[in-house]
């Protein structure tokens, strides 16, 4: 896709929360900050950005009915791809701005974050939302980055879920992993972050998410054939 208007509909949480998993049950807690993520309107301009720099037209898009989606809605059926719910809303968006591709990013709640294997089977981790995942195993602490968001990359004539296609294929998951953030020292006060701890969760987010506008763009000018 070397030219076209590519629809941004864009929602991501705006407070951050943080979990923990430690070494027992007893030791697990969550707690929500009232620090503003703000992150729709940085990774709306940097994505813009980067498809008006590879020749395509960025469209943002304000539509409730769409906006309320928070599943793909993009398939294959029959070994074909088809849009296998709210067609309708789909529809009257494409037509309403002329659209040739629609980039959709929703926000999400309790979701897995860590998958544990050893011996005894594997066992999945989650995170409440957006922000800071701590595991603790005895001293040991890991520190990790949420985005805690999903998306996904429609071209329309033909239909084609360019996410499920390189480079967006494998970042595709990216918002439902977790992530090591660099130098981040053990908080003070586990479960009272400070300031300072709380922008360095939030840089560390807005990193994965500008390297998800980046994919996406990629993604859109390498469309397979």
């Amino acid at each position: 896709m070397t030219q076209g208007r590519v629809g941004v509909l864009v929602q991501t949480p705006t407070q951050g929360v943080h979990t923990h998993v430690g070494t027992t049950v007893f030791n697990n807690f969550t707690r929500e900050y009232p620090f503003e993520l703000n992150l729709a309107q940085e990774f709306q301009s940097d994505l813009s950005e980067r498809l008006v720099s590879a020749g395509l037209e960025p469209v943002l898009i304000d539509d409730a009915t769409l906006a309320g989606i928070d599943k793909h809605v993009v398939g294959l059926r029959d070994d074909e791809w088809a849009i296998v719910d709210q067609v309708e809303a789909i529809g009257d968006v494409q037509a309403q701005h002329r659209l040739d591709a629609l980039v959709r990013v929703w926000p999400l709640g309790r979701h897995v974050v860590a998958t544990e294997c050893s011996n005894l089977g594997c066992t999945d981790r989650y995170a409440d939302g957006a922000g800071l995942y701590t595991r603790g195993l005895l001293v040991m602490l890991q520190s990790m980055a949420v985005p805690g968001v999903d998306f996904e990359v429609i071209l329309f004539d033909p239909l084609l879920k360019v996410s499920s296609y390189e480079p967006l294929r494998n970042i595709e998951g990216f918002g439902r992993g977790a992530t090591l953030i660099d130098d981040f020292k053990r908080p003070e006060d586990l479960k009272s972050l400070n300031d300072a701890e709380l922008q360095a969760v939030r840089e560390a987010i807005a990193a994965r998410m500008k390297a998800l506008a980046e994919a996406i763009a990629v993604g859109l000018t390498t469309i397979p054939e």
